[in-house]
């Protein structure tokens, strides 16, 4: 969830990373040099990853809330993101879910919104 929190990290760039570095975490151990490798990574994405530690922290305080509310963070990996999903070209890397994930994998209509998750107001 972390890398793709990251100031100047959009989908794109998060698959490049990911694709390069084997995984989101492995992503997040990779060096500045490492990164600058990476086609289509340049300031605003270093200058992101400068932020992870006050970012993963976010990400521990938004991953609570959303557990208190009885939502889950389903990412990429799990076993019950959609199989469907994963084809399209740059999927979300992870989905926020109320409910039962597996139903998931059911033909649905749904629709996605790439936001990070906030407070109710």
């Amino acid at each position: 969830m972390t890398l793709s929190q990251l100031p100047g990290v959009g989908l794109a760039s998060f698959w490049s990373i990911v694709n390069h570095c084997g995984d989101p975490a492995g992503a997040l151990h990779c060096t500045s040099k490492e990164l600058q490798l990476i086609e289509g990574i340049g300031k605003r994405q270093l200058a992101g990853f400068s932020q992870k530690e006050k970012v993963c922290k976010s990400c521990s305080n938004q991953l609570e809330r959303l557990q208190d509310r009885g939502g889950i963070c389903l990412p990429f990996s799990h076993e019950d993101y959609p199989a469907l999903l994963k084809e399209i070209s740059d999927p979300p890397p992870v989905l926020y879910v109320r409910g039962d994930p597996a139903v998931l994998n059911q033909t649905l209509i749904a629709m996605v919104f790439p936001a990070p998750a906030s407070a109710p107001r």
